[in-house]
């Protein structure tokens, strides 16, 4: 082999070698970080588990858990936490702040915690530990944010309303619409569409309370986001699609079967 050819060789040979050290290096730095992340989230569960005694709640442990974790331990392992169960509050007035992270009032329980524990050493929840807990959280005061407003609606305008059977309209109190915003008003539009229904209200046209309360609770689980996120000009768009969609395939139904008529 000449000359040129042992170069190109041994410049493929350390090309090879520089990618599998590189990658190696790279998982070396992953897993390290990984060990790391486990080992604080199995601390912040220590320290969970040491508040359980006589029903203990997570709030207990607020002001240890910012004082033990810096802000790059929290950042690691925040998300993790809470998409296992731990309760983090992050409210629509206050926000989320990673300096002052504050859990809810929930009772501790220690075998629940066990189980998450588990869950954290075999690896299950790795991938959590990369995702930013400021936009993680932030979306969640959106989603938080929207479903207190829809369930706001439902108990002061929704109970409050009556049903037209023979129009199949809801009949509202005459001063709801003072009471929100412009772009509350929008963010309700299409779910507000939506719960027009007989189903709500008894055979008088009064709400069925015990169905308006199931609502409610279909609306904290994020049964209806679709619609709560659904923009206003975007359903309008798609129910003026589908009517004319139908018109169009009415015509063309009717034309087929006066085609076929002629040709008898």
């Amino acid at each position: 082999m000449d000359t040129i050819g042992y170069s190109l060789l041994s410049g493929a040979i350390g090309a090879l070698i520089g990618t599998f050290l590189g990658a190696y290096l790279s998982f070396l730095r992953q897993e390290k970080s990984k060990r790391m992340s486990r080992k604080k989230a199995i601390e912040a569960i220590k320290m969970f588990s040491s508040y359980a005694k006589k029903d203990g709640t997570f709030n207990l442990a607020n002001q240890e858990f910012n004082k033990s974790f810096n802000l790059a331990e929290k950042r690691a392992v925040l998300v993790a936490l809470h998409k296992l169960g731990i309760p983090v509050v992050v409210s629509p007035e206050a926000g989320f702040i990673l300096e002052n992270v504050c859990f809810d009032k929930v009772k501790i329980d220690k075998e629940e915690l066990k189980v998450i524990r588990e869950q954290i050493e075999k690896g299950f929840c790795d991938q959590l530990f990369y995702i930013d807990p400021d936009t993680y959280f932030k979306e969640n005061i959106r989603i938080t944010t929207i479903r207190s407003l829809a369930n706001r609606w439902i108990t002061e305008v929704f109970s409050a309303s009556s049903f037209d059977f023979s129009t199949n309209t809801v009949l509202y109190p005459n001063d709801w619409s003072s009471k929100y915003s412009w772009g509350e008003k929008l963010a309700l539009a299409v779910f507000k569409m939506r719960v027009i229904n007989g189903e709500y209200f008894n055979a008088d046209g009064k709400p069925n309370l015990q169905r308006i309360g199931q609502l409610t609770k279909e609306v904290d689980t994020g049964l209806w986001d679709n619609c709560l996120f659904w923009d206003i000009e975007a359903y309008q768009n798609m129910l003026s699609t589908n009517t004319l969609n139908t018109q169009i395939a009415n015509i063309l139904q009717a034309n087929m079967v006066s085609g076929a008529k002629e040709q008898r």
